[in-house]
């Protein structure tokens, strides 16, 4: 899949390790998946682009173009910046993650507790 911008401008994705062909009312369909990143940068493309005409050409057998509506690049652009801020979820609790592991091996750590703990106060009549 080719998308195209109206300065002429596109992104394509690459062949698919993951798709498959199927039909629907006796119409040929072929559905591809990509992860995020692998792509081509076509979603991110249209992120960027979601304000402008997008021409889409569906590349195969034979070659189908159409142009996307206002309401699908709305969409491809939502899609796009929930799995950005998903990603940047799992990002945060991954490091989390490592900060807590890191928080328990010093609080398990005798040195570091003797370290940092404090020593008796002098008795005053010394």
């Amino acid at each position: 899949m080719k998308v195209i911008a109206p300065d002429g401008s596109f992104a394509e994705t690459p062949s698919s390790k993951d798709s498959y062909e199927t039909t629907d009312m006796n119409e040929k369909i072929e559905k591809a998946d990509y992860k995020l990143g692998e792509d081509g940068n076509v979603i991110e493309f249209l992120n960027l682009n979601k304000d402008k005409n997008i021409r889409v050409e569906y590349i195969g057998d034979r070659t189908y173009k159409t142009t996307m509506s206002p309401t699908d690049r709305q969409a491809a652009a939502g899609v796009y910046e929930l799995a950005q801020i998903l990603s940047a979820m799992e990002q945060i609790k991954k490091e989390q993650e490592e900060a807590n592991l890191k928080i328990g091996f010093i609080n398990k750590c005798p040195r570091s507790r003797s370290r940092y703990s404090r020593a008796p106060a002098a008795s005053a009549g010394r």
